[in-house]
């Protein structure tokens, strides 16, 4: 709450307006096949009773726009919008490729106590739509 009350933190600003929406509902899926890469790299409880969410990371391309991603979603098992991911390295140059992935880093944090099994991570991409990170639920269900 400090966080977004001073502004500060990927939950400040407009991108926290995302938060209790839905996927599919509010954000349609992208139609493009293989519209985004990347991987959940891992995936750990936080909080002191362990039971309050989580953090999350991995690498992740937009490929459409051959760019990081500027702000990825995480929804739980009913595609309720419950977190929030972002790059770690902003000022990235335009030109970075996939082989860099070291440099493709984001970090989220979602609310829980949902299971893992039932979290899913989106690429937020240009006109409020949505592509699946391959590997998670999202693209299983998607048929990535």
């Amino acid at each position: 709450r400090f966080l977004r009350e001073h502004d500060l933190g990927m939950f400040a600003g407009p991108v926290d307006t995302y938060l209790g929406r839905r996927i599919d509902r509010d954000l349609p899926r992208s139609s493009e096949p293989n519209a985004c890469l990347g991987e959940v790299a891992s995936l750990q409880r936080v909080g002191g009773d362990s039971r309050l969410g989580w953090r999350l990371s991995g690498w992740a391309w937009d490929a459409r726009r051959r760019a990081l991603p500027s702000r990825l979603l995480i929804s739980g098992r009913t595609g309720e919008i419950v977190g929030i991911g972002a790059p770690l390295e902003r000022s990235l140059r335009p030109t970075a490729s996939l082989g860099e992935r070291e440099r493709l880093r984001w970090t989220g944090y979602a609310r829980g106590p949902e299971s893992e099994d039932g979290m899913r991570v989106w690429v937020l991409l240009d006109g409020d739509s949505v592509c699946p990170i391959p590997g998670t639920r999202a693209a299983a269900e998607a048929g990535d």
